[in-house]
């Protein structure tokens, strides 16, 4: 029992008539309850089938808190050209039962177009759940996704369900589909055309209907053409594409959004809505925001929680003014004017390595220099 069962809660009794009160009360409650331990083939069916359903149990709790996601976040702002036909995009998207494909930068919290896509569609009462690779582990990827039988993995004795198993008829967003391991991509893959998989340790073919957004902040298709991204893959994702605009594409909408922003960071807070002036909203709309929607949110709540008074002005507005941050402002208003030589080579690298996720031989390639020059350069800059 402690071996196959470690950390299962086990009440044992003897048969006699001083116990009867106590055994009633507590077989009310158990998962299973046996008369006898004579049977040990029967006691470790009896428990598997308890650890499952605890399993059940724990699942459906994950399920229910997916559903009660914040439905009336997920809505684009604002009537602008930019948003207008990001709208009409999502609103296509949602009549479709094709895989989707979000490209857009960091910050543009593209789990939101997701949510809404799965809102608007025939799947709405079904749940919806988040993967990041950004985050998760790589490696474990397929157990969690795929899920694993009985006896076939060491921290899994009783077997896993998988998201797959889970999110039947739902949705599931990954993001940072670009993080995924070839090999990994290639059982995706399978999972896309036919809507089949096999759990970690079995050959056996299942069946779940589930429908797979993906997203990504980088160019995948110069990932196909580097050798980390399955091409095959890239087609399924590219069915439908849509395009997330960045922040500073939607200055139009800023005036919409910013009043909003305001109420919602108020409302959550217990605050009393404050009023806005005129010099607050030109100061956003001169911005860049190179953190996109996350920055301007953390902008807003700000002006909001750090108010004086009961109007939100430009000295409210406060950006972040870390030195990185300004000379990535900097960069972004005049290109390479302003920086110095050391500035230049930090952002070439930088920029470099985040394309790259984070491989130094292909970044070293595409800088063409190489890698012990990179390390140097790296070691150089105190950051490695």
């Amino acid at each position: 029992m402690k071996k196959h069962f470690a950390g299962t809660p086990t009440i044992v009794f003897d048969d006699s008539e001083r116990n009867r009160f106590e055994k009633e009360i507590i077989s009310s409650f158990a998962l299973t309850c046996l008369k006898s331990l004579d049977d040990t083939d029967l006691i470790f069916f009896l428990m598997r089938n308890v650890m499952r359903l605890k399993q059940i149990q724990l699942e459906n709790v994950m399920i229910k808190q997916s559903l009660s996601f914040p439905h009336n976040n997920v809505r684009t702002v604002g009537k602008s050209e930019v948003t207008r036909k990001l709208t009409e995009a999502i609103e296509l998207a949602s009549t479709l039962e094709t895989p989707v494909f979000l490209q857009g930068e960091i910050g543009t919290k593209k789990h939101f177009i997701a949510q809404r896509i799965h809102l608007g569609g025939v799947r709405v009462r079904y749940p919806f759940d988040i993967l990041s690779l950004d985050t998760f582990p790589r490696e474990c990827f397929p157990l969690y996704f795929y899920g694993c039988i009985s006896d076939r993995h060491p921290l899994f004795p009783n077997g896993l369900f998988g998201k797959l198993n889970l999110m039947h008829q739902g949705t599931i967003f990954i993001d940072q589909i670009n993080r995924l391991p070839l090999p990994q991509q290639r059982q995706l893959i399978r999972f896309l055309k036919n809507k089949t998989f096999s759990h970690y340790g079995s050959d056996q073919v299942t069946y779940a209907n589930v429908r797979i957004i993906a997203a990504s902040h980088v160019d995948i298709w110069q990932e196909v053409k580097q050798g980390t991204f399955d091409e095959e893959l890239y087609g399924l994702l590219h069915t439908t594409v849509i395009r997330v605009p960045s922040f500073r594409e939607l200055k139009e909408d800023i005036p919409e959004i910013f009043q909003l922003t305001v109420s919602w960071v108020a409302a959550i807070n217990d605050l009393p809505v404050p009023a806005i002036d005129p010099s607050a909203i030109d100061k956003l709309i001169a911005y860049t925001w190179p953190g996109n929607t996350v920055e301007f949110e953390n902008v807003v709540a700000r002006a909001v929680l750090g108010g004086k008074d009961a109007v939100i002005r430009d000295e409210d507005i406060r950006f972040d003014e870390s030195d990185v941050n300004q000379k990535m402002i900097v960069g972004q208003k005049l290109g390479l004017a302003g920086m110095s030589m050391g500035d230049i080579q930090k952002k070439a690298i930088f920029e470099t390595l985040e394309y790259c996720n984070g491989n130094k031989s292909q970044t070293a390639k595409m800088l063409s220099i190489s890698e012990k020059t990179l390390y140097n350069k790296l070691n150089s800059f105190e950051l490695d």
